[in-house]
């Protein structure tokens, strides 16, 4: 759609541009028939090259090439015998009409509007109808659904799957819009974000729905029921969207710190310029157990057996990550992150998870390793969200 869009608005200036020619006189000299049996000869080279090495997916391709070769000789030939013959005026309107439409037409017979059936068919994998049914009659309110089928559809499941709530917000008010969306480079990444606990989840989900047998729950969401093999979580630190704060913080001070130190302040604060604190505490407390890793491989074992716990890796510069998750000594699971400046891991004690092999992917040669920190003390969750 979008480069369909693109071109036609182009189209448009080009018959603006042809149209305020129409009051000027235009000499039929050797530059303008050079230029006309050049874009002729051009066309003609570029077809017969991509005849003989075959660059058509299909016969229907080879057609409408040798149709569109044959209109765009046609009417640019035209052109030439109008001006010659002192008609230019005249016929260039209808000239470059018909060449319009038949422009516009091209690329929906090349590639035909999706039929429904089949848009169906391509979405139906993103997660099962039933639970968004089930959740939409049990819960009336403005909300967001998140599920782990990473598929591309995935950003429009709100529009799609008809309920009340939107790919990606924040509940608790804290900051510019603009510099909030910018912190995660890519917008591409905000569906499959899951490492981002306080942002991605804590704040800004409220139902969690998994098809995957071994897919663990993010932190802070506790089985709610099944329907049909679709597990539905619930997320038990929901806030209303547009929460705000009583405390608040300057932005110049919140912006100094790491963006994982940012998101750990998002819980307790309001950050704007308007503030004169430049005072703040963690609700948290994190231990640092690697500073600046550059090996490719690291395993980390926890003892997990008391307390849930958040593995953060700090990784800057560097996106593309892959966790295993170990337990007992077996391979449980495998996740992949693709985000910058941090993620985290969530072992739940009760799923016995001890031990994770974290695997840096260095695509783009980055010169920076990652930290890792262990927050093995989640209990003030439940103190901040009562208060």
């Amino acid at each position: 759609v979008r480069w369909f869009y693109m071109f036609t608005l182009l189209n448009v200036y080009i018959i603006v541009r042809y149209l305020s020619s129409v009051n000027f006189p235009i000499k039929l000299n050797k530059q303008f028939v050079a230029s006309i049996l050049f874009i002729c000869v051009f066309n003609l080279l570029i077809f017969a090259y991509s005849y003989s090495n075959q660059l058509y997916a299909t016969s229907l391709n080879l057609k409408f090439s040798l149709i569109f070769l044959s209109l765009t000789i046609l009417f640019n030939l035209s052109i030439l015998y109008f001006v010659k013959n002192a008609h230019f005026k005249k016929y260039l309107l209808m000239i470059v009409v018909v060449e319009s439409i038949f422009t516009f037409q091209l690329p929906i017979w090349l590639d035909p509007p999706i039929k429904k059936a089949d848009l169906v068919e391509f979405t139906q994998p993103s997660f099962n109808q039933s639970a968004i049914n089930y959740l939409n009659e049990m819960d009336q309110g403005f909300y967001r659904i998140l599920t782990d089928s990473y598929v591309y559809t995935s950003q429009n499941d709100p529009m799609a799957r008809y309920y009340k709530g939107t790919s990606f917000y924040e509940s608790i008010y804290n900051y510019e819009q603009e510099q909030f969306l910018n912190r995660f480079k890519s917008t591409w990444s905000m569906p499959v974000n899951f490492g981002r606990t306080n942002t991605n989840f804590i704040t800004s989900v409220k139902y969690y729905i998994t098809e995957e047998e071994n897919h663990l729950p993010p932190y802070g969401f506790d089985y709610l029921t099944t329907i049909e093999n679709n597990k539905i979580y619930e997320n038990r630190y929901f806030i209303e969207l547009g929460f705000a704060l009583k405390d608040t913080l300057n932005s110049k001070t919140f912006t100094e710190l790491s963006y994982l130190n940012q998101d750990r302040l998002f819980l307790n604060y309001v950050v704007t310029e308007d503030s004169t604190n430049k005072e703040f505490t963690y609700l948290d407390e994190l231990h640092q157990y690697a500073q600046w890793v550059y090996i490719d491989r690291y395993y980390l074992e926890l003892d997990t057996s008391q307390n849930d716990t958040l593995v953060y890796v700090e990784n800057i510069d560097i996106p593309v990550f892959s966790v295993n998750y170990i337990k007992n000594s077996e391979f449980y699971k495998k996740e992949t992150f693709w985000q910058y400046q941090y993620f985290s891991i969530f072992l739940d004690k009760d799923a016995g998870i001890n031990a994770v092999e974290i695997f840096k992917e260095n695509i783009y040669d980055s010169p920076n390793g990652f930290n890792i920190f262990v927050a093995d003390d989640l209990d003030y969750y439940d103190t901040w969200y009562t208060e």
